[in-house]
């Protein structure tokens, strides 16, 4: 399994965690498409002409206000809060048209969740059929969607200023020609500002350094590129995979708890796989227990809180059922 580390034992891992970790790996591929086709959408605002004029002009803003002028002369906020407003906008927008995206991921969500909220309720030696009929679920879902698709949308574009950035006011042009640096500059589009400014960027330095040039310093600038957008496009289908796991799995228990398989004080239990990839926030909640319709707080002064996993990308952590035994000892 990729996201357990190799040294965990299947003896201290609960099962359920496996099947978590399996359905994952398996499924989360299906968040793929919607993606990469926004990162197709918002690369066709981002013409060569456009990107080497503010190469020249040194003018990175400017990008991006001629990228927003087109949106039927609506301005969107390049980094406007979630918000349907904004999100609704995109949408219908002429030039990043996101057509039935929304759609697509609200019904990927849905269909990962019900499979988990069947198999939990299984589980739990249910024998009526689980579908989501929680409208707060279904508005969650939609949220979700919405959050992903303006998301995607406001760092890919803070990437693109980002890559102009560096390249004109720092040492990384190598005396390539403007247009060469403006096809790589699309090439990139998709990655996420912080890998633009630091990991790409740190990647071509070392070409450079290395006395690569011209045209071959282009290709394997491109294919670096390449790498960290296929990285961003894996972090994102599994958290999103996780969010629908979590979804399903709660509105599972919820019913349970409804319909009598589950105590009114059934808590649930934060479970982190610790190893060295393990996030703060992961450590401090590890084998907190709430009840089932409770918030998981973390930081001093509860300054954040979640109803379940994932707390952030690529997050491994699980929630789970706290039993009338306990599993490490069973």
């Amino acid at each position: 399994m990729p996201f357990v580390n190799n040294n965990m034992k299947k003896a201290e891992i609960p099962d359920v965690v496996w099947e978590h970790e399996k359905y994952l790996f398996k499924n989360h591929k299906i968040f793929y498409p919607p993606v990469l086709k926004m990162f197709a959408q918002i690369k066709k605002a981002y013409t060569l002409a456009k990107i080497t004029k503010a190469l020249v002009t040194k003018d990175p803003d400017s990008l991006i206000d001629t990228v927003t002028a087109e949106f039927r002369g609506k301005e969107i906020p390049i980094d406007a809060e979630v918000d349907w407003a904004a999100t609704n906008e995109l949408k219908k927008a002429d030039v990043i048209n996101y057509e039935d995206t929304d759609e697509i991921l609200i019904g990927l969500y849905e269909q990962a969740a019900t499979e988990i909220g069947a198999a939990e309720q299984a589980a739990l030696a249910m024998t009526t059929s689980f579908r989501l009929a929680n409208p707060l679920v279904y508005e969650q879902i939609r949220k979700r969607a919405g959050a992903l698709i303006t998301d995607v949308d406001s760092t890919t574009r803070r990437a693109v200023v980002e890559m102009v950035k560096q390249f004109t006011e720092g040492n990384y042009a190598a005396g390539a020609s403007m247009p060469q640096l403006a096809r790589e500059i699309r090439a990139g589009i998709g990655m996420h500002p912080t890998h633009a400014k630091t990991w790409w960027m740190d990647h071509r330095r070392r070409l450079i350094d290395n006395g690569m040039s011209g045209a071959n310093l282009a290709k394997a600038s491109e294919r670096y590129a390449k790498k960290l957008i296929n990285y961003r496009s894996r972090m994102i289908a599994r958290t999103e995979m996780a969010f629908a796991m979590e979804r399903g799995r709660a509105e599972a228990w919820t019913d349970a708890q409804k319909k009598k398989f589950l105590p009114p004080n059934q808590k649930k239990k934060w479970y982190a796989l610790l190893d060295g990839k393990t996030s703060k926030i992961c450590q401090a909640l590890n084998d907190t227990e709430v009840g089932l319709e409770e918030m998981f707080y973390f930081d001093e002064g509860l300054r954040g809180a979640v109803m379940g996993a994932p707390a952030h990308p690529f997050c491994r952590s699980v929630v789970i059922l706290v039993r009338d035994y306990d599993w490490r000892r069973a």
